[in-house]
């Protein structure tokens, strides 16, 4: 027991030394200079200067990639794959006639509503377009988050691109690359 005690009185006096030593041997660093900074100068930029626009805000005409492509009629446009799988499709044919599109006059839909796209040649408003979502109900008309077609679908183009860009769409099928599985996929992985 004399022992015990005495190993314990060695190993707490070795400690208190040890800390002591460690405690003293502290280096203390010295405080750092400030940084000295220039004064920043105020920079104003001018609305074509901003983004990828190059052009004023005020004028949209001035800004619109200019391009040589003389699109067809509609009825005579060629279906172009989409961007990616479910992307919205570019319009392939000229649309001047047909905008604006408003919630009350909708040209487009003389063509391509699902009633009459057969009949027309023309590619029908997907199923996602004639479903509320919101409240997971199927509807007869075109609902009406989606009435808005130029909102999400753009007339093809040859104006050059203003961002280079080497994306490659994949498909899952060949059926995927022009026509919409939205409404289909839209809740994938989710439940």
């Amino acid at each position: 027991m004399n022992n015990l005690i005495k190993i314990t009185i060695v190993l707490l006096a070795l400690t208190a030394v040890i800390l002591t030593v460690s405690c003293a041997c502290k280096v203390q660093t010295p405080k750092p200079e400030p940084v000295k900074t220039q004064p920043v100068p105020e920079v104003t930029i001018s609305d074509d200067e901003l983004g990828l626009r190059k052009g004023t805000l005020m004028n949209e005409e001035l800004v619109v990639p200019q391009s040589e492509m003389k699109l067809a009629e509609a009825g005579k446009s060629q279906v172009i794959d989409r961007s990616f799988e479910n992307a919205p499709p570019m319009i392939p044919h000229n649309i001047a006639e047909f905008v604006p599109v408003t919630l009350k006059s909708n040209m487009c839909l003389d063509c391509h509503d699902p009633e009459i796209a057969a009949d027309m040649e023309a590619t029908s408003v997907p199923a996602s377009h004639m479903y509320d979502i919101r409240n997971d109900k199927q509807l007869d008309k075109l609902s009406g988050a989606n009435y808005n077609c130029t909102l999400c679908h753009a007339t093809v183009t040859d104006a050059k691109p203003l961002v280079r860009n080497s994306f490659k769409a994949e498909y899952r099928n060949d059926a995927s690359r022009n026509s919409s599985s939205l409404l289909e996929d839209l809740n994938e992985g989710v439940r």
